[in-house]
């Protein structure tokens, strides 16, 4: 069974109204995500809250609305427990490993461009640059 049940899509972008059946968008945060899988790992909205340094009422909004916006309930929830639905776990999987792709890509970039962005700065005096000046010197914009 497909998690996310294709409905219609409405464009309103133009006057006239166009009904898009080919796929369902569903416009969702990773904050949202990552609020979802703490839940889901925790058990508990008090706990989860606490790791995400948030209220537990302000995560159960988040929850709320990412279900609303789905389409369907990720928890079961009593004042005791909350357990994950059925398309509770299927999510979790899916966005334990999706997240865990994300944050390493992220990483990854923000490696690289802090290390592209390092920059060597020497300065000479203009009469020890015409004396040291090497090939690699040549080769940057200083001004003789």
């Amino acid at each position: 069974m497909p998690l996310f049940k294709a409905g219609r899509v409405y464009d309103t972008s133009s006057n006239s109204l166009i009904i898009v059946k080919e796929n369902l968008i569903v416009d969702f945060t990773s904050r949202q995500l990552r609020a979802f899988l703490l839940v889901a790992e925790h058990r508990s909205f008090t706990r989860a809250a606490e790791a995400l340094f948030i209220t537990p009422s302000a995560l159960s909004i988040a929850i709320r609305e990412l279900e609303t916006q789905l389409g369907f309930r990720l928890f079961d929830r009593t004042t005791r427990h909350v357990v994950p639905t059925a398309y509770g776990n299927e999510l979790f999987a899916v966005t334990r490993r999706n997240l865990k792709e994300l944050d390493a890509a992220m990483s990854r970039l923000g490696k690289s461009a802090t290390e592209a962005g390092r920059v060597l700065s020497i300065g000479a005096t203009p009469l020890s640059r015409r004396w040291a000046r090497t090939d690699s010197l040549s080769s940057t914009s200083c001004p003789t």
